[in-house]
């Protein structure tokens, strides 16, 4: 009689969690093989603490920031100085110019050239000149005439 045999049954792998892994947006793979619950946590513990290096790092930018942002406050509050200086100095120079012109016409109208004529004929003897006595010069381009010499009669 032959003895029959069984069919071995093949069963399935058990299902074992994945050990490979991907971090997400950094394209860096975990292979399983090296890095262990501990080692994880040595390397989380080990990028939370800062080192002396690093701190002075920091320190020395952020006394350079300060800095610079003194600097940039100084250089600001300058600028305002400055500009209301030039304000000032605007408002001056209108207030000047002003009673500059106010003088000017002032001095313009007071001036009576009539009365002038008068107290030059009258007191001080001046006379008109005659046609014999006025020389006409042509200059050519030049605006006036330079006497170097007694002109002939």
């Amino acid at each position: 009689m032959a003895v029959k045999r069984k069919k071995p049954v093949r069963q399935e792998p058990q299902k074992q969690e994945s050990r490979f892994w991907e971090e997400a947006g950094t394209g860096r793979k975990n292979t399983g093989m090296a890095d262990t619950g501990a080692q994880v946590r040595k390397n989380r513990a080990r990028a939370a603490r800062m080192n002396l290096g690093y701190a002075v790092f920091m320190l020395i930018l952020l006394t350079v920031i300060v800095i610079a942002l003194i600097g940039y406050i100084s250089l600001q509050t300058n600028i305002k100085k400055a500009i209301s200086r030039i304000s000032t100095l605007e408002y001056q120079v209108a207030e000047r110019k002003s009673a500059n012109d106010e003088n000017y016409n002032e001095i313009m109208n007071s001036i009576d050239l009539d009365e002038i004529r008068d107290y030059a004929i009258n007191v001080l003897g001046m006379q008109y000149a005659s046609d014999d006595q006025v020389i006409t010069y042509s200059s050519g381009t030049e605006e006036y005439v330079h006497q170097v010499s007694e002109v002939g009669d």
